[in-house]
């Protein structure tokens, strides 16, 4: 199957981060942990009556802009890590979005997986180290012939544990569906629970 990016670009919350909320600690903890990405694939094939249909730019603009709502809550992925200091700076640069086209199936990529063609659909490798990437989150949307889409996450372990990726999804999904959110507010605290040693 081959994959291929059509587009790559940075998007920020809807709305800026308070200066109040600009810097965001990093606990002991996540402090030791060395950089490294969680990866997760999510399917969505399309229903039989809207086979024929194309919603794919509709579906491409939703997710955008429905991610930028959801970066509202949780602005820390869309800032990055200082070098050198324990803490994310919340500027709003953004998280990394890629959109991407296949020329198959999901039913193909499910049926029989095959771990080169899953890499392809995530925006960094599922070996999970990136040293250089500066993105905490990066998303790929790939849209395939079929009408189907995977969405592809990866997001930094050092910032994010599976339970903060499931409601920033569940949250950017509510929002993408016009919804309102039937989400906890992040609370961004860790630090004060595991404090860096004095």
């Amino acid at each position: 199957m081959k994959i291929k990016t059509v587009s790559t670009q940075l998007i920020g919350p809807s709305s800026p981060t308070p200066p109040q909320l600009r810097h965001f600690n990093l606990s002991f903890i996540d402090q030791r942990i060395p950089p490294s990405y969680i990866p997760l694939v999510l399917y969505y094939n399309v229903s039989t009556e809207d086979r024929y249909i194309n919603k794919q730019p509709e579906m491409s603009r939703r997710l955008k802009s429905s991610m930028s709502d959801a970066l509202i809550q949780f602005y820390p992925l869309a800032g990055r890590i200082l070098e050198g200091q324990p803490l994310v700076d919340c500027n709003d640069e953004g998280i990394l979005y890629i959109e991407a086209t296949a020329d198959g199936k999901i039913s193909d990529i499910v049926r029989s997986p095959d771990t080169r063609t899953l890499d392809n659909l995530i925006p960094f490798k599922s070996n999970g180290s990136i040293s250089n990437a500066e993105e905490l989150l990066a998303v790929q949307a790939t849209l395939f012939n079929c009408g189907g889409i995977s969405i592809g996450i990866c997001i930094s372990h050092s910032i994010a544990d599976g339970a903060t990726l499931s409601s920033f999804i569940n949250c950017w999904a509510a929002i993408a569906a016009g919804d309102q959110p039937n989400v906890v507010s992040p609370v961004f605290n860790s630090a004060t629970f595991f404090p860096p040693p004095a």
